[in-house]
């Protein structure tokens, strides 16, 4: 199966276990690209410019699934939106990777913490199953969640609760969804509490089809390229499964900006 990577920014490479394409001679390139399965450009939270989207070269966006549900079980207006801007993508000729909804949007939207006890576990994977079969023929793949440990997104799990909630999204996924549909989790680059993470979500790898990450390395402190590489290859380590780039950002001074550039 092709991996679909993502790196928010313009462009969006792929990186896998085989390596880097950060200082590669050209003649290794393509036989890199072969083997991570291809060369996608995407685009995460774009606008509906299908045309400059497509002049660009890109193929895929990625933006977030918002609670299909109100408290009363009645479908809320801003998932019928959401549906309908990836129509539009699909009849454009381009795929989404949709962002599942965080454990906040749970309480706020439907009023239920999604892994406080077991009834609100099996809702939690009822609805994973609902949004696959609900949007697998208009997205081509799933993110579930974004960046837990980081607290802003997390709240108000812990990190525990945070592994288990990502957890069985994937496996009650992975029991009914099509092959060629990928699925996983994406961490914030590799700090302590994303370390934590992987590490709890290890019982959980079986049901992922790739996990992803977030890098900003280059302009949150001093880096190169080649820096990339180097986490790219420790995620492979710790997860030994395939590895999507799906935000990246980096100064092209490689390092933070001064109190002048800001």
């Amino acid at each position: 199966m092709k991996i679909i990577a993502f790196i928010e920014s313009i462009i969006i490479t792929i990186s896998c276990f085989f390596g880097s394409i950060f200082n590669l001679p050209d003649k290794n390139v393509q036989k890199l690209i072969d083997n991570a399965g291809g060369f996608i450009y995407g685009i995460c939270h774009p606008n509906e410019d299908y045309e400059l989207l497509g002049d660009a070269g890109l193929k895929w966006v990625r933006f977030d699934i918002p609670c299909p549900f109100d408290k009363n079980g009645n479908i809320r207006q801003a998932y019928n939106n959401f549906k309908e801007r990836c129509k539009g993508y699909a009849e454009h000729g381009f795929k989404v990777m949709a962002v599942t909804p965080y454990p906040r949007d749970y309480i706020a939207d439907m009023g239920f913490n999604p892994v406080e006890n077991e009834e609100n576990i099996q809702k939690t994977k009822e609805l994973a199953v609902f949004l696959y079969n609900d949007l697998k023929d208009i997205t081509g793949g799933f993110q579930i969640t974004n960046e837990m440990g980081l607290v802003g997104f997390m709240t108000p799990l812990t990190i525990e609760e945070a592994a288990l909630y990502i957890g069985v999204q994937l496996e009650a996924i992975s029991a009914v969804k099509d092959d060629s549909f990928p699925v996983g989790y994406n961490s914030a680059d590799l700090i302590q509490v994303s370390r934590e993470l992987h590490k709890l979500m290890k019982p959980y790898l079986k049901y992922c089809d790739y996990v992803g990450i977030d890098l900003y390395t280059g302009n949150q402190g001093d880096a190169e390229p080649k820096d990339y590489a180097k986490k790219v290859k420790k995620l492979y380590r710790m997860t030994g499964k395939p590895i999507i780039i799906e935000e990246f950002g980096f100064w092209s001074s490689g390092g933070k900006k001064s109190a002048e550039e800001k």
